[in-house]
This record gives structure tokens, C-alpha cells and sequence, in this order.
């Protein structure tokens, strides 16, 4: 089950941040703490993650999740949000404008994928995926850390010493198998081609990627490129987890 925790109240806006695959509503906490607005900001757990509750049996596909999710905000987010997604967080978040645009007044999308558009692409993730899945299945929890981080998207080797320890550190007592189910369901090989939302929101958004992520760099200028409502910022010397290697110059971002 999905959780929502509302960190503050402010008088400007409301803000929806949700975390990526193996986070919680935690990593943005030094965000939201360096904000300049003063906005009401919401963070959201996705099932099996943080406080949410494990992923439920009927939740099987990418938009089986979209639905649980959107009910949830319906109920307890009655004004606009500026919705803020990180990596798997942005493609929920995605899904979400697609299916309930009248919760968004605004969307921030950091380190997010919109989705594949060829289709050998999307059967190789699923390959992959299929196979991180039975890692999540049987590794120890360190051993499945390293590894996760150790793709070159992340670019773990410059990370800091206080970036380091505050990633490893808020995923040590994950229960990893639990987590298996969810990350299938949610897939980016499950997900649809959000390309022609992104190339038709009409709403003021935001691409963020880090400098040294340049896979995302890449998909932020196609994106902005399509769209004059959406903008790209690059994070300098970033990689792919920006809330946590970043986070003072996220809030700026915001």
C-alpha cells in the first residue's frame, strides 16, 4: 500500500515528492528543509518501501499501481500539486498525469525516463529486469547495494564520503524480496511510451538531470527540445541520484 506523510504546511503551494526504486519519503528531507518557498510539501512511500505497506497481491502491472496511487491523492490532496518524481518516482509520476492531469498544476521530473519507443529495446529491460528481480530474491542486502550501485548510470565512484554513507546507510534494513514484486510490476519495460504526453503537457515542467548522467542529459534536451512548457537544468558534478548527492542544489532547482 501506498503512504503519504505531510512533512509541513506552507501558504504558497503543495509540493508531491516522490523517491525512487529502493527509497522512501526520507530522502527528501534535506530538500525540503532547503527550500526558499514557503509550500505545504507532501512525500509519498510506493509500496514496499519506507512506511507504505508490502506491495499488495493485486498490484501486477504499471497501471495497477497508477490507480492505487491516484486514489490515495485524491483523497488526501485537495489543491494542486507541483509534482516532483525522481527516477522511478518521475515515470510514476508520468503515469500519474497521464491518468489524473487535474492533480498537477506543475511537474518537476529529475533523472526520469519517459519510456521506450522501440520495442527489442523494451524486451532487453524486461530480460534484464527479470533478472535483478531474482538478485532482490536472493542477495544479502549489502551484496545487492553494491551491485545496484555499481551500474554506470550512478557513476558511484565520485560520490563523496557524506553522499556515500547517507545512500547506504537509508537502504540497509530494506527487505529486498519484498521489494521483488514491485520492481516487476513497475518496470520501465512495463511502463508506456510517455514521449507524446511529454511532447503535449501544457503545464510548466521541469527536466533536471546531473552533469555526469549522460543518458538523462540527453533526454532532457530531446524532451525540452519538444515542448517550449518544458525547461532542462543540469545539476553540476551529479550523477543519476540527485536527491541524495544533491539535495541543497535540488532545492535551489525547485
Amino acid at each position: 500500500m501506498t503512504h503519504i506523510s505531510l512533512h509541513r504546511r506552507g501558504t504558497v503551494g503543495t509540493k508531491l515528492f516522490i523517491h525512487g526504486f529502493l527509497g522512501s519519503g526520507q530522502d527528501w528531507q534535506e530538500t525540503i528543509v532547503g527550500l526558499a518557498s514557503d509550500d505545504t510539501c507532501y512525500t509519498l512511500d510506493l509500496p514496499s518501501h519506507g512506511d507504505a505497506g508490502e506491495n499488495s497481491p493485486h498490484l501486477t502491472s504499471f497501471e495497477d499501481v497508477i490507480i492505487e496511487i491516484g486514489t490515495a491523492l485524491q483523497k488526501e490532496c485537495t489543491d494542486p500539486l507541483h509534482g516532483i518524481g525522481y527516477s522511478l518516482g518521475g515515470r510514476i509520476l508520468l503515469g500519474l498525469t497521464h491518468r489524473y492531469p487535474e492533480l498537477f498544476s506543475r511537474l518537476t521530473l529529475v533523472s526520469t525516463f519517459p519510456g521506450f519507443q522501440d520495442d527489442n529495446a523494451r524486451d532487453a529491460r524486461w530480460e534484464s529486469d527479470l533478472r535483478c528481480s531474482e538478485l532482490l530474491r536472493t542477495l544479502d542486502t549489502e551484496t545487492f547495494l553494491v551491485r545496484w550501485y555499481e551500474q554506470e548510470t550512478f557513476h558511484s565512484a565520485q560520490w563523496n564520503d557524506q553522499a556515500r554513507a547517507r545512500i547506504l546507510s537509508s537502504r540497509s534494513s530494506l527487505s529486498l524480496p519484498r521489494l521483488a514484486s514491485f520492481f516487476e510490476a513497475t518496470s520501465a519495460a512495463m511502463m508506456p511510451n510517455y514521449w507524446p504526453l511529454l511532447t503535449s503537457l501544457s503545464i510548466p515542467t521541469t527536466f533536471i538531470a546531473g552533469e555526469r548522467d549522460l543518458k538523462y542529459v540527453r533526454i532532457g534536451e530531446d524532451v525540452a527540445t519538444s515542448n517550449p512548457n518544458i525547461r532542462l537544468e543540469v545539476i553540476p558534478d551529479c550523477g543519476h541520484a540527485i536527491p541524495l548527492e544533491a539535495p541543497a542544489m535540488l532545492a535551489k532547482a525547485l
